[in-house]
């Protein structure tokens, strides 16, 4: 069961889902729905068309495994106080029992590899005007959340290049004094499969650190 807090506004999870189970179901249903949504996947689709048709998949995935969680496209967190409604993240996971907050359990920011649109979005992946991690960082998106993760289409090189090119802009963001980034904020743990990767990042946040999964799918024909 789902635990609902007395007030929709909070800066904690309302749910007593053990994080362990959580995460569990979260990176099954990942792996599952890999294999089918390369198996129809058209060609030529922007980054909207990925995260549609990847969703589309993960939906009927958590009902065949009979995971007690459903998943949304496009988050607004109107339930977290001090979370910006103005952002949302591509899609999310919430509580499946009737009735109870649809209040995400964890949120999962899309993203290419390599981004489009030239050396000015090159590393978008991690900062920038688009950043992914940087918008986890930042709390735009998973405030309140103590795990979420990032999803890549790698349409270009492979899983060992991304891992090294994105832990390197990392590293440069940490050496400037501009910049919040620290070395510790760098993935480990690569893990490779033929049609997918995971790898684990720590996201330093002004209140509390962030644990990001990274779950990558490689789209290349």
């Amino acid at each position: 069961m789902i635990t609902e807090g007395k007030h929709i506004y909070s800066n904690k999870p309302d749910f007593d889902i053990p994080t362990a189970n959580l995460l569990r179901w979260v990176e099954g249903s990942f792996v599952e729905t890999a294999s089918v949504f390369l198996h129809a996947l058209l060609p030529t689709l922007n980054e909207t068309q990925y995260v549609q048709e990847f969703v589309a998949e993960l939906e009927r995935t958590l009902r065949a495994m009979e995971i007690p969680l459903c998943v949304g496209r496009e988050y607004s967190d109107i339930y977290t106080e001090g979370a910006d409604r103005q952002r949302t993240v591509d899609f999310y996971f919430y509580p499946v029992e009737q009735g109870a907050l649809r209040k995400s359990l964890f949120s999962v920011e899309a993203k290419r590899l390599p981004a489009p649109g030239g050396k000015g979005r090159a590393k978008e992946y991690v900062l920038g005007a688009g950043g992914g991690i940087e918008r986890f960082k930042r709390e735009n998106h998973g405030k309140g959340l103590f795990n979420c993760g990032m999803l890549a289409f790698v349409e270009k090189q492979d899983f060992a290049y991304w891992y090294s090119t994105i832990n390197s802009w990392i590293v440069a963001a940490s050496a400037s004094a501009s910049e919040s980034w620290t070395p510790e904020e760098c993935l480990s743990g690569l893990t490779v499969n033929t049609a997918w990767a995971k790898s684990m990042s720590i996201v330093k946040r002004e209140l509390s650190d962030l644990n990001l999964i990274h779950f990558w799918i490689n789209v290349q024909k």
